[in-house]
């Protein structure tokens, strides 16, 4: 009753916030975004490749359905934020990926004439207590094996996902800031109410902490490709330490373009995280609006 009551409510905010349409001859009545949304749901895009197209798992897969493991070079790589720095713990230590890494489908940066794909949950064997366990961040592709460069090449030819939209301008026709930093209260709230949201993939609650880097606030943020409660939502599109300046969209009347969806905290409490959509370094997508200052 839970689930169904969740997603009841969050079907009407959808309609609400992004005036959903339903064309004639779409594909089982599915609502498609209107000309005046920002990018967020699959039926906006139908790149075979996109991420939000592949279903509840946006990995790269083999020819059976298996997710590829990208090896990396002896000695592993750094992980790297989306604007080119060092991704870091709370304590200021370097996060390098080992072994092999495991790629999306779309998810590409092209900064500073360097390539990277973003490594998702990389670290698996490193004690539940590391900080760098299941670490999600850019890795260059030289740091991948050749024959790990070529495949991900390949399988990511181009980058998805990252759609331009206006910005969102002040009374003075400046265009709207705020600055990540996953270390405020409301973050800090979150974390330790434990607030989750009612998953697509497996329909019971995903922490929401998932959207900080490291599960750490102090680590920054990420920006998500899609909302995280849709079909391929809840995807890292990038990720950025905290103090970044994020650049907010607009819509047709200036308004920010945000998308509020229920959240429960340990004892089943709902709550609301409010998502905001704009551009942060060289990308567009999601982050928790709730999350900047």
């Amino acid at each position: 009753m839970r689930i169904r009551i969740a997603a009841i409510a969050l079907i009407t905010t959808l309609c609400a916030a992004n005036s959903l349409a339903t064309p004639a001859g779409s594909a089982f009545g599915a609502p498609v975004y209107g000309s005046e949304a920002a990018y967020g749901n699959p039926q906006y895009t139908h790149d075979p490749l996109n991420p939000s197209n592949k279903g509840r798992n946006p990995r790269v897969v083999d020819a059976a359905g298996e997710p590829i493991p990208f090896s990396l070079k002896p000695g592993g790589a750094q992980l790297y934020y989306g604007d080119g720095q060092p991704l870091q713990t709370p304590q200021g230590e370097p996060v390098r990926a080992t072994g092999a890494v495991f790629l999306n489908y779309g998810i590409k940066l092209d900064l500073d004439g360097r390539t990277y794909f973003m490594a998702w949950q990389t670290n698996h064997d490193d004690p539940k207590d590391s900080p760098k366990k299941n670490a999600t961040g850019w890795v260059a592709v030289e740091e991948l094996t050749a024959a790990g460069a070529a495949a991900a090449t390949a399988a990511i030819p181009h980058r998805l996902g990252s759609f331009e939209r206006p910005l969102a301008t002040d009374a003075a026709g400046k265009p709207r800031t705020f600055v990540v930093n996953g270390a405020n209260e409301r973050a800090k709230t979150a974390a330790r109410l434990e607030l989750a949201y009612i998953g697509v993939s497996n329909h019971h609650h995903d922490k929401v902490i998932n959207f900080l880097n490291l599960h750490d606030g102090r680590a920054g943020l990420q920006m998500l490709v899609n909302l995280p409660d849709m079909p391929g939502g809840g995807i890292a599109a990038d990720c950025f330490p905290n103090g970044t300046t994020f650049t907010a969209a607009g819509d047709a009347h200036n308004n920010l373009i945000t998308v509020t969806i229920p959240v429960f905290d340990k004892h089943d409490k709902e709550h609301s995280l409010t998502f905001i959509y704009g551009k942060a370094g060289e990308t567009w997508g999601w982050l928790v609006k709730d999350w900047l200052d």
